[in-house]
C-alpha cells in the first residue's frame, strides 16, 4: 500500500497491530526472564533458600518448596533453567530486532523473527527439556507459531 499524500509504503493495519503486540511480548519475555535467571541463579547457589530460611515465613518455605518439585518435575538443574531463561531472553531480543525490521516493512526482519520464533521452540528441547504440556507451555509453543503464520501473510506489503 502506497500512502497517497507522502508516496511511501504505508504500514497494514494488521502488521501495525501485530508488531506492537510483539513490542509488549517482547518487553514482558524480558522482563519475566531476568527474574527467572536470577532467581535460578539464585536457587542454584542456595542463596535463595537461604535468605528465605532466615526469614522464617511458612508461605516462603512452601514457595521454595513448590519451586524445588517444578525444577524436579523439568528433569533439569536449576542451573540448566537458568541457562534456558538467558537464552530465550537473547532470542527475545534478536527477535526485537526482526520486528523493528518488520515495523519499517523490511522483509529481512521476519526471516529473523522466524529463526528466533523457531529456535525458542526447539531449543529448550536440545538442552534436555521436556515439553510442558500445561497452559503456559501449551501456549509458549503455540504463540509464536500463529505469530509466526500472521506475520508470513504480511510480508507482501515488505521490502
Amino acid at each position: 500500500m502506497i500512502d497517497p499524500v507522502t508516496g511511501a509504503a504505508k504500514r497494514p493495519t494488521l502488521l501495525t497491530v501485530l508488531c506492537i503486540l510483539s513490542f509488549v511480548g517482547i518487553g514482558i519475555m524480558v522482563m519475566f526472564g531476568l527474574l527467572g535467571y536470577m532467581s535460578m541463579k539464585m536457587f542454584a547457589s542456595g542463596a535463595l533458600q537461604e535468605m528465605v530460611a532466615q526469614t522464617g515465613d511458612a508461605g516462603a518455605e512452601a514457595s521454595i518448596a513448590e519451586l524445588e518439585a517444578k525444577i524436579e518435575e523439568s528433569g533439569l538443574t536449576a542451573g540448566q533453567l537458568a541457562s534456558q531463561m538467558l537464552m530465550a531472553i537473547v532470542f527475545s531480543l534478536i527477535s526485537l530486532v526482526g520486528v523493528i525490521m518488520m515495523w519499517k516493512l523490511r522483509k529481512m526482519g521476519f526471516y529473523i523473527y522466524a529463526a528466533c520464533a523457531v529456535a525458542g521452540i526447539v531449543a529448550p528441547f536440545m538442552m534436555g527439556g521436556k515439553f510442558d504440556t500445561s497452559a503456559g507451555g501449551l501456549f509458549s509453543f503455540a504463540a509464536p507459531l500463529v505469530f509466526l503464520a500472521l506475520y508470513y501473510t504480511q510480508t507482501k506489503h515488505m521490502n
